[in-house]
């Protein structure tokens, strides 16, 4: 009670439009929903750091119902607020209300908590300690407005047309939100609380019962009468955790993943510095009892995939395994995530561990400087030393060593294999397909300086038997049966023999030999294209030796100028830059390299090692 006490003058002396400063050194993060799941908001400071006078929050409201944590959710965020009443920002959403507490959870909770006992006093103890968390609700502001630029609401914007910043500033907000009033400020605090965006224009009435729901040109003509740039709401659980939406003047923000211990979500925090540029974080929090240290104060609430009444048995195995099931799954995202963003930035991490390696120029850096190299290249702030026994391997001395400018192959591939990228539908025969590749990168020559060292009579070709000796040469055998698997993955036309084409298909990932580009040089623009499309490829499990027939549909073993357009279409909507008719056509033009018109598989397979997955 004294946490409450002390806390609702400071909100209720707060305007209803809170003012939200960002100085150069300071770094604001907004927090989308959170409903009682305090194992998000443990996430999210282990991630984000904790709140200061210059690491500063804003927590968009619903703190409550449906979790189980509602109370301990709402003190922290109440101690942090008094702690630093200028680093810490709260508005309310539409579960701040005795209407929605009643029956979403958050009164059941509070009185099954604080009444532990059942004598009156106890009872007239658990039904102040709910009055006192709602009086507070009362007084928090409604909506915030950040740098003068990004205006940040729960729910969304409006019925009525030309609203104003200063209208919203004088709305009664010490009192329950109303719902279906026809006053004009009733309705304006009911639809900052309850209304979502749509695909629509204009506006239309809500499936919600409340609220509206609203057009990209009510977004755009609400920015334009305010002068803000950015709208940031919360209320819905988007399965990325994020959307941007309305041409992108309009971010949903959900930070409750897994939410309700039933969905598979990611979370996600949005954070910006004084340039007001978002820079928006996923994630997805591990159960809440990986964290604990000691004896949890309410254990039979542990799980969030326990029953949602709070029955006060303890939670059973078959809980607990389904729950570690699904945060394993998830986990595994999560890692396939990291993949990709290694895969985008190659070159940058590169350039970044050469700068760091150690003083002998060994090709190593330490696991600090790994972390760190992440962490700015792939702009994710996560507690990547965690994740490195799942990442990549470290040497004897505790180093990584990343081959001279890249995180060695066999580590690389061994988290790929992990991930199940698709390389093979055969664990053993994906073993044996590294173990191959990484025996022809210890060659330290060229794919075709390797391939022409084992077609021994010249014809172009590498039959069984001749691969086999190959093999031998390299120090590998393998049994008849797994061999003929192996020989059969590589074989891309069944003709019983390995051509250079699918040699170089099979192993291209492990050929950093050939690289076009020197360390410094920069990619062009055809580059960045190819290089968003192959990230595309591996996002979809996608290899590359499939992807050459998506586009080559007449299997004519060469990709037409048409068949290029056709394929391109099909992820020109995704690109963060839609490119072009003459766009692809320069496109077409950078791969066929020998300008005969059409594109080889040779050709298409060069063109995409730009960011193959040797990284």
């Amino acid at each position: 009670m004294e946490v409450l006490a002390q806390a609702t003058p400071l909100f209720k002396a707060s305007p209803t439009l809170q003012h939200v400063d960002v100085g150069p050194t300071d770094r604001l993060t907004i927090i989308g929903d959170l409903h009682g799941q305090l194992q998000d908001l443990y996430c999210i400071l282990l991630t984000n750091g904790l709140p200061s006078g210059t690491n500063k929050y804003l927590f968009n409201g619903d703190f409550v119902d449906r979790g189980h944590f509602g109370a301990e959710v709402v003190l922290v965020l109440l101690c942090f607020k008094l702690l630093y009443p200028n680093g810490v920002f709260l508005n309310r959403g539409n579960h701040e209300s005795r209407n929605q507490n009643s029956w979403m959870g958050f009164e059941e909770e509070i009185l099954r908590k604080y009444n532990t006992t059942p004598t009156t006093a106890t009872t007239n103890q658990a039904v102040t300690v709910l009055a006192g968390f709602q009086d507070m609700f009362d007084t928090l502001p409604l909506c915030a407005l950040v740098l003068n630029r990004i205006f940040i609401v729960h729910g969304g914007l409006f019925s009525a047309r030309h609203v104003t910043l200063d209208q919203l500033n004088h709305v009664d907000r010490f009192r329950e939100p109303p719902l279906h009033s026809k006053l004009d400020q009733d309705r304006l605090f009911e639809e900052m609380l309850w209304s979502d965006p749509r695909t629509i224009h204009g506006q239309q009435a809500s499936v919600r019962g409340a609220g509206v729901e609203f057009g990209e040109d009510v977004t755009n003509e609400f920015c334009s009468v305010n002068k803000v740039a950015l709208v940031i709401r919360s209320h819905e659980c988007v399965p990325e955790g994020y959307a941007v939406l309305h041409g992108g003047r309009l971010i949903t923000l959900f930070s409750a993943s897994k939410y309700c211990g039933t969905q598979m979500n990611k979370g996600a925090f949005c954070s910006l510095k004084a340039d007001c540029r978002p820079e928006i974080q996923q994630f997805i929090a591990p159960p809440l009892h990986t964290y604990s240290r000691v004896k949890p104060m309410f254990p039979q609430y542990n799980s969030v995939g326990g029953d949602l009444h709070l029955a006060p048995e303890a939670v059973n195995e078959a809980d607990m395994s389904a729950d570690t099931t699904m945060h394993a799954s998830l986990e595994e995202d999560s890692l396939r995530m990291i993949a990709e963003r290694i895969c985008e930035h190659k070159s940058d991490l590169f350039r970044y561990f050469t700068q760091h390696e150690h003083a002998a120029r060994n090709g190593r850096v330490s696991r600090v400087v790994w972390a760190d190299a992440l962490k700015a290249e792939l702009k994710l702030d996560l507690p990547f030393l965690l994740y490195q026994t799942k990442l990549v391997d470290v040497e004897a001395d505790n180093t990584i060593n990343y081959s001279n400018g890249s995180i060695e192959y066999d580590e690389f591939a061994h988290t790929l294999k992990q991930l199940d990228t698709g390389l093979s539908d055969s664990q053993d025969t994906m073993v044996a397909l590294l173990d191959i590749g990484k025996a022809v990168l210890s060659l330290d020559q060229s794919l075709e300086a390797v391939f022409q060292s084992f077609d021994t009579n010249g014809d172009g070709v590498l039959q069984r038997g001749k691969f086999e000796a190959a093999l031998t040469s390299l120090g590998i055998a393998m049994p008849a049966a797994l061999l003929h698997k192996v020989v059969a993955a590589i074989d891309l036309d069944g003709g019983n023999t390995i051509e250079y084409k699918e040699f170089l298909a099979a192993f291209s990932v492990a050929d950093m030999r050939t690289d076009r580009r020197g360390v410094g040089d920069e990619m062009t623009w055809q580059d960045t294209i190819l290089q968003q499309v192959a990230g595309l490829f591996y996002q979809h499990r996608i290899h590359i030796r499939m992807c050459f027939r998506l586009f080559d549909q007449d299997n004519s073993g060469c990709i037409d100028r048409d068949q290029f357009r056709t394929g391109i279409a099909e992820f020109n909507t995704i690109l963060d830059s839609p490119l072009s008719a003459d766009q692809i056509d320069a496109l077409l033009v950078h791969l066929d390299k020998n300008g005969d018109g059409v594109i080889s598989y040779k050709e298409f397979l060069e063109g995409f090692q730009v960011v193959s997955m040797e990284s």
